[in-house]
């Protein structure tokens, strides 16, 4: 049973669990490092590449299955689950390719499947007015990057400077540096909160 233990001093402020063992001691954790590090796993993919100079299955999976982890990317439990199935299919196609199977049998088989489901979770992932896929001007080179119609699907308030945002408004903002360079805000009440930057 957990009880709240009292609290010694500089420990203000943290997260302490006193537990009730069985044998009549009582011991403390201190959890509060552990809940930080819960927090600071994002929930979205960064902007950048992923994989780059190869568009074999055998070089992509590994690649795509790194990038969304869990511990690396806070997925839902549904999406945790699709993530370690396709690890270990992943898995038994490498203990497969290692008996001798040719390599044409192996990346037919299963391999460009696992990809392509390994894309649609990235794609989940990808910050708003972001896809996941090749690049414009690269077609080995996967990762995240903005929307090619970013003018086309951006329908919020457009600023060159951002105290030109009403003290009242809420919604997105994206802000245009000097430099054509983005970056994506959500406002509330004219208080800002930055969503990404891309310089």
């Amino acid at each position: 049973m957990a009880r709240t233990a009292r609290l010694p001093p500089g420990t203000a402020g943290r997260c302490i669990l006193s537990l009730q063992c069985s044998t009549g001691s009582r011991k403390v954790i201190d959890m509060t490092n552990t809940s930080a590090r819960r927090r600071k796993v994002p929930a979205t993919l960064p902007f950048g590449s992923v994989s780059h100079a190869t568009m074999r299955p055998e070089d992509l999976i590994p690649a795509f299955l790194d990038a969304s982890a869990p511990g690396v990317l806070r997925m839902s439990k549904a999406d945790r689950a699709t993530w370690h199935t396709l690890n270990a299919a992943w898995a038994r196609l490498q203990a497969e390719g290692a008996k001798g199977k040719s390599q044409d049998a192996f990346c037919v088989e299963l391999g460009h499947d696992t990809v392509e489901h390994l894309f649609d979770l990235l794609g989940s992932y990808c910050p708003p007015y972001a896809d996941f896929g090749s690049h414009p001007g690269d077609g080995s080179d996967y990762g995240v990057w903005l929307t090619e119609d970013l003018d086309g699907c951006f329908d919020g308030l457009r600023v060159d400077d951002t105290a030109d945002v009403p003290a009242g408004y809420t919604g997105e903002v994206l802000h245009t540096s000097d430099h054509g360079n983005p970056t994506l805000y959500v406002a509330t009440r004219g208080r800002l909160r930055c969503i990404w930057a891309l310089v």
